[in-house]
């Protein structure tokens, strides 16, 4: 009943939905950093031999990690390959 309200009361000081999109999409990108995290930290990897390894941006790599952006499926196929985890596993996560 509580986020129902708090919901109804952001859109009617806002007039607009767009806030739940972007809700969801900070829960996708927290949990795609957390994995990222954890699978870089499971294999022993510094985020300066993450980013040697992968061929992607230090900068990125932690910009992901702290769910600052969202990756395109490249990055992360980048990052899986450097990881040695199979890209279609990275993605079996709850957000």
């Amino acid at each position: 009943m509580i986020n129902k309200l708090k919901i109804s009361v952001v859109f009617l000081l806002t007039g607009n939905w767009s806030f739940l999109r972007m809700a969801k999409d900070d829960k996708f990108k927290e949990a795609l950093g957390n994995r990222l995290r954890s699978l870089r930290l499971d294999a022993g990897f510094t985020l300066v031999e993450l980013a040697e390894k992968s061929g992607v941006s230090y900068r990125t790599i932690i910009d992901i990690e702290k769910a600052d952006t969202r990756p395109s499926v490249e990055v992360i196929r980048l990052l899986c390959n450097a990881l040695k985890y199979p890209l279609p596993d990275f993605f079996k996560f709850k957000y």
